[in-house]
């Protein structure tokens, strides 16, 4: 949230830089301002918060010289992280190297270790990892200091622990440890996707599966050695009302914890301060919004979302200790609405969606922007805004259009591929197929030309990924007689206004 108290258009030479740490600036705030005599005194929070004002600094210096400016600088959520907290293939060390480095570079201070398919994070929870993990553990969590990063690591026991006795908490604790000392002192525990239920046993001790949960949380909490509050991730995440288990764990979870939520729904379409007053409520505590976007591990499955975050309220922080993105299994292309997010995160105020779509695009898509920005286009997320290039303009029978529009797919798959990230391109392989497939189907019906119904259809339907709007693939289908397979949309809940 960047406050600049006064700008004077002059440049001055730089006498001297001091910088000095000051605890009253919010977490990972900064401030600077320049004297007449061209020093430049700056303040900041934290470690973090000096390589940022580092950064502000450099830019605002030109050849040794720098404008008399005086602002100040800090993040609306103090605790703003990416999760790797999807069902599907966990990253590659390499990516999560990269993927540290790349939340450094957009101002967020957490990662959190949660990938649902690691067995050893969920289903095979009780066994020990092997001594190569842990050694790849350490790894990246110093891979994270050196980035200024927060490294978390989950865990996630709900579907079959065992409340009634010790047993399981020791063998829960004892895991924990292990990795406690590879040097990671920050711990989350997740109760998420799991049948809340209590044996005869477990009912005898417990009220309920809250009350059970909220004993586990505690006691994690007090016996864990940690640097920060236990993350905690409930089993009723989303709604944006109470709830009996809300109650019990309202009434039994210790108060420094932190809960995490997912906005009225699993994927929320708008989350507002309304529901972020209500939320505070229910969980008797400031929650950390846990976003399930860019992550796509959910119906319909054949969609990756590149747009940007749109539909949160501007001032959802104040009832908010922290924002954190769910990403994809598809590395790569998580780093575009991360970026979005990142923006959201940092200044929730000030955020302008159309603008960081514009800056993350030209970021990412080095020399081809222009591409990057139709591709992006025809893949944004349809649950946050309805954008039917295709729809509308079969609708209006404005096939003029339409020749541009699929004129412009083609051009932009073709430039990308020439120019976009290797790594990039290896992931969206199958989507930039179906974008390709789809126009060549566009352009043989409107040129009358004699299509194959078998070999087109087949080669649509093997398809991992398709476009946002899939209206024209309707269209062929029911025109040309193809059996081309397209899935329904996802139901809006409700409507919004942000």
């Amino acid at each position: 949230m960047k406050k600049i108290f006064y700008t004077i258009d002059r440049v001055i030479p730089v006498n001297s830089v001091v910088l000095t740490r000051d605890k009253t600036l919010p977490k990972d705030g900064y401030s600077f301002f320049v004297t007449d005599e061209g020093d430049v005194i700056g303040k900041f929070y934290n470690e973090r918060a000096k390589n940022y004002l580092e950064e502000e600094i450099a830019k605002e210096r030109k050849s040794g010289k720098i404008r008399k400016v005086y602002l100040k600088d800090y993040p609306c959520f103090p605790f703003r992280a990416a999760i790797e907290g999807f069902y599907g293939t966990p990253f590659t060390q390499a990516q999560r190297k990269d993927l540290l480095s790349f939340l450094k570079k957009i101002r967020m201070n957490a990662y959190i270790y949660a990938p649902k398919d690691d067995l050893y994070h969920r289903d095979a929870w009780r066994n020990d990892y092997p001594g190569q993990t842990l050694s790849l553990l350490k790894e990246l969590r110093e891979e994270a200091d050196k980035n200024f990063i927060d490294f978390y690591f989950a865990v996630s026991p709900g579907k079959d622990f065992c409340y009634a006795d010790d047993k399981d908490y020791l063998i829960l604790l004892q895991k924990l440890k292990a990795v406690s000392a590879c040097g990671i002192d920050k711990f989350a525990l997740l109760m998420d996707d799991i049948q809340p239920v209590l044996s005869e046993e477990e009912a005898k001790i417990y009220h309920s599966p809250a009350h059970a949960q909220a004993a586990l949380a505690n006691r994690l909490a007090k016996d864990l050695p940690k640097s920060a509050p236990l993350l905690f991730c409930p089993t009723d995440y989303m709604q944006n009302f109470d709830t009996p288990y809300r109650e019990e764990l309202r009434k039994y979870l210790q108060p420094e914890t932190e809960v995490f939520w997912t906005g009225y729904n699993t994927v929320a379409e708008a989350i507002t301060e309304e529901d972020g007053e209500i939320v505070k409520k229910c969980f008797g505590r400031e929650p950390i919004l846990w976003d399930n976007y860019p992550v796509n591990d959910f119906s319909p499955k054949k969609r990756i979302y590149f747009g940007a975050l749109y539909n949160r309220g501007r001032y959802l922080y104040k009832t908010h200790k922290g924002y954190t993105a769910n990403l994809s299994s598809l590395y790569e292309c998580n780093k575009i609405p991360l970026a979005t997010m990142a923006d959201y995160a940092w200044d929730s105020e000030g955020y302008d969606a159309e603008e960081s779509l514009k800056k993350a695009v030209a970021g990412y898509f080095k020399g081809c922007a222009r591409a990057g920005k139709t591709f992006v286009r025809f893949n944004e997320s349809n649950i946050f805004k309805k954008r039917y290039p295709v729809k509308g303009l079969l609708e209006k029978g404005n096939f003029a259009a339409l020749d541009s529009l699929y004129a412009g797919m083609e051009n932009a798959l073709e430039v990308l591929k020439q120019k976009a990230p290797h790594s990039f391109l290896e992931e969206t392989q199958d989507l930039f197929s179906a974008m390709k497939y789809e126009a060549d189907l566009y352009f043989s019906l409107r040129g009358k030309r004699e299509i194959d119904r078998k070999k087109t259809a087949e080669k649509l339907n093997a398809c991992r990924f398709s476009a946002a709007d899939n209206s024209f693939l309707k269209y062929a289908a029911e025109k040309a007689c193809l059996d081309i397979q397209t899935e329904e949309e996802r139901i809006i809940y409700r409507s919004w206004k942000i």
